[in-house]
């Protein structure tokens, strides 16, 4: 089947409205592409600002477990040596009580 002139050329002007119209789809999807490649590179600076400050964060977690242990350190360190004085106070006061209740059986 032979195709007349004007047949063809209306085949053309589909053709051509359709690759236009493609080429106009096109065309939205590379700008949509490249809005998301911008929201994109956004979300990656600010994941990378956000492992930054959890870094900074579990960095000063740490400082402040370790000046909490040394301060509990210090703590322990002067409750043992108040209970050393108190234990060498109280022998001497049973020493001294000792000493007394003697004097008073001798008595």
């Amino acid at each position: 089947m032979k195709c007349t002139v004007e047949e063809k050329e209306d085949i053309i002007k589909e053709q051509n409205s359709e690759i236009f119209t493609l080429n106009s789809e096109l065309e939205t999807v590379r700008q949509r592409l490249l809005q998301l490649s911008e929201k994109n590179e956004m979300l990656e600076g600010n994941l990378q600002a956000n492992q930054e400050a959890l870094d900074i964060s579990s960095r000063e977690i740490e400082k402040a477990e370790e000046e909490n242990e040394n301060l509990l350190n210090e703590q322990a360190e002067e409750f043992r040596s108040e209970l050393e004085e108190v234990k060498e106070e109280m022998a001497s006061l049973e020493t001294e009580r000792d000493t007394m209740s003697s004097q008073v059986f001798r008595s």
